[in-house]
């Protein structure tokens, strides 16, 4: 049991970092005003292998090339459900590699 809360609270941070862990890279003012219009359609989204971070276009005009992170203060909806089919699937994930692991080490003791 302590075992699967482990692996349940890795996948959760792996989840969350991800979002992070994205960007959007604009090397020109078009690129900009691509980006713009992307976040103010909903199109702009962060999360990793389903997005689940809607973001919002940010107030600064950057000097170009730039490259736009997660910004807590932009991030608009979440979307749960795409949050939890991430986590379940980091959640998996992890599992195969403790059992792998699991077996590979009962193999190598022998």
């Amino acid at each position: 049991m302590k075992k699967n809360v482990a692996i349940l609270s890795i996948a959760i941070l792996i989840t969350l970092m991800r979002a992070f862990l994205d960007s959007t890279e604009v090397n020109d003012s078009q690129e900009y005003k691509q980006y713009i219009q992307q976040a103010s359609n909903g199109e702009l989204a962060y999360g990793y292998p389903f997005p689940y971070i809607k973001m919002h276009a940010s107030d600064l005009t950057p000097p170009f090339p730039y490259t736009f992170l997660f910004e807590y203060e932009n991030a608009g909806e979440v979307l749960m459900g795409a949050f939890f089919l991430n986590t379940i699937i980091y959640f998996a994930l992890i599992w195969l590699l403790v059992i792998l692991f699991k077996t590979i080490n009962r193999f190598v003791s022998k």
